[in-house]
């Protein structure tokens, strides 16, 4: 459905918000209340009021609801939803739902780790491609925290290396 509203979008750019010091082509339309900022935006894509987009990348195929963020990052083919914040992520974010809130930032230092909130019927890979195919719902608070070469679960089960699903 996304996909569908975005190509019925105008064939021009339409930058209703503020757009400063950055590349956007294509059907793109940043409302009013928007900040593009140090960035680049190739369409289709769409920023709703009161969103951040600042020295950041949003690819084709992508929705930043109102007041989401997406700050030193690249998003394409996602949609993010009300206030979700994409800040420092070193991959890019491909295919990915973003619920209402959700936070997706990343850390430096040790102990390295990923700690997801994953919704349901959701499928997660391997540790090195994580991000490119991550489905987050806010509302769903499965918990799932890498521990050498095991996984926890928030519900309790353990997930062992070559289960297929993880549980």
């Amino acid at each position: 459905a996304n996909r569908l509203l975005l190509v019925e979008q105008s064939p021009s750019p339409v930058v209703l918000g503020q757009a400063e010091n950055s590349q956007i082509t294509g059907r793109v339309v940043v409302e009013e209340g928007a900040v593009v900022k140090d960035s680049t935006v190739l369409g289709p894509a769409f920023i709703a009021r009161g969103a951040i987009v600042e020295e950041a990348y949003i690819g084709p195929f992508t929705s930043v609801g109102p007041g989401a963020t997406v700050r030193r990052a690249e998003v394409e083919y996602s949609i993010l939803e009300d206030a979700a914040t994409v800040e420092e992520v070193p991959l890019r974010l491909h295919g990915c739902i973003l619920g209402v809130g959700v936070r997706v930032t990343s850390r430096s230092g040790l102990p390295k780790a990923h700690r997801l909130v994953v919704g349901d019927l959701s499928t997660t890979f391997p540790a090195w491609s994580w991000v490119s195919n991550l489905l987050i719902h806010a509302r769903v608070f499965l918990f799932l925290v890498f521990a050498g070469r095991r996984c926890l679960l928030g519900s309790g089960r353990r997930a062992r290396k070559g289960i297929p699903g993880g549980v």
